[in-house]
């Protein structure tokens, strides 16, 4: 595995680079605003989201606990154990005035731009500038991540949070290593105990990768650090849930009734249940030129044996194989958590090509086949980015179960 030294931010040899993240990123932020009202129809998760938060901020907490303790049938929605997105939600709420999902929805979008502007600094620092403009182009257009930015789901939240840990504990294996980054790591990772299952699973992995990596160093002092920052973060962070909650006790009971329910709702059974085939299948088109290039990518990191490339490829597979391992959630926004690490992946392959027109010693070939490819490049982001309009836009798909998605026709 190979250790590099990370690139740092105001580097002048890299300018022109710097200028096509600007780019990039303010493309990303104007192909996410400009679909965040056009949603006719909400989901019911988003509607229960609206309301579980618009009741934290009329009441409280517990208030919003007991609903669900007084009718069972409510355990087929979101619980009320998510209180890391929910109280931020009703913050927005009381800020805006305004009650509806369309406010969760803004904040999925801000969350989604975050997480690209996270996965260019991640790409920058630990890859290449070039491979940050890459795997930003890739993830600005992916048709899933588009899809939750319009929305008031979680997702986008838990991405860029997962995205903001990721970049924390690349940032503690460099040197040199401020005591600083190994908290924010820890904190980080602790905090994720309140928002959502597959955050908590996330964080896990993420320290234990960074432990083993500090463990194999034998920095025993930034072992400790990292351990205690998450224990003392992930110890408050329970606290307040099950002060919120009503007790541990009610928290377990909240966590086993919701894995109960599926197993007998109609919407999980009839949507979100098939084989591990058509699973494969809804993955690669819900974004064919994302999964292509990183299928290639997969192959090119027998030579590229970088960290952050390896820790990708871990997460990428964790969690798009997760929905298999849980009865009925089969599931893209269940991996979402896979999309943007993939794009570091998919980056690489698009790097490998580069780099291979550019070791042509005939210049003017080199310059022209350069320029046909970047033009293939565009027009594949574009009929990407005009994929995602057609299928999820215009039918206005109100989740990313695999029925729905493989319902529509596909990607042109």
């Amino acid at each position: 595995m190979t250790q590099t030294t990370p690139i740092p931010f105001a580097d002048p040899r890299w300018r022109k680079e710097a200028i096509a993240c600007a780019i990039v990123l303010l493309l990303g932020c104007v192909l996410r605003l400009v679909d965040l009202q056009g949603v006719v129809h909400r989901s019911p998760d988003e509607n229960t989201y609206a309301s579980q938060a618009s009741e934290i901020s009329t009441h409280s907490g517990r208030a919003l606990a007991d609903q669900w303790r007084r009718d069972p049938s409510l355990f087929q929605y979101p619980s009320p154990v998510r209180i890391g997105y929910l109280y931020p939600l009703s913050w927005a709420q009381r800020v805006t005035g305004n009650n509806t999902p369309s406010t969760g929805a803004f904040l999925a979008c801000m969350a989604s731009i975050a997480a690209l502007l996270l996965l260019g600094l991640i790409a920058w620092r630990h890859l290449s500038p070039r491979m940050a403009v890459y795997a930003m182009l890739l993830f600005a257009v992916c048709p899933p991540e588009l899809m939750m930015a319009r929305r008031n789901w979680m997702e986008c939240c838990t991405g860029c949070i997962a995205l903001l840990l990721l970049l924390l504990c690349l940032e503690c294996l460099a040197q040199p290593r401020p005591r600083a980054w190994l908290i924010a790591a820890g904190c980080c990772a602790g905090w994720s105990i309140t928002v959502k299952e597959t955050s908590m699973a996330d964080a896990a992995l993420l320290v234990i990768l960074l432990c083993f990596v500090l463990l194999r160093q034998k920095q025993w002092s930034s072992l400790a650090t990292v351990l205690g920052s998450t224990l003392i973060t992930a110890a408050m962070g329970a606290t307040w849930l099950a002060s919120t909650i009503g007790g541990t006790a009610q928290v377990i009971d909240f966590f086993r009734q919701t894995y109960a329910t599926e197993l007998t709702t109609p919407y999980d059974i009839d949507y979100q249940a098939g084989s591990f085939v058509s699973w494969i299948y809804c993955i690669w088109v819900s974004d064919p030129l994302l999964f292509t290039l990183a299928a290639a990518g997969i192959l090119l990191l027998l030579r590229n044996r970088s960290r952050v490339l390896l820790w990708s490829l871990g997460i990428s597979v964790i969690f798009l194989a997760l929905p298999l391992f849980s009865a009925h959630r089969l599931n893209l926004r269940f991996s979402s958590l896979g999309f943007a690490p993939l794009c570091l992946i998919g980056a690489l392959t698009v790097e490998a090509a580069w780099r291979s027109i550019q070791s042509d010693p005939m210049a003017t070939e080199r310059r022209w086949v350069g320029r046909f490819a970047i033009a293939v490049l565009l027009c594949a982001l574009a009929i990407d980015y005009l994929s995602f309009r057609e299928r999820f836009v215009r039918t206005d798909m109100q989740d990313l179960s695999i029925r729905m998605v493989l319902d529509q026709p596909p990607p042109f």
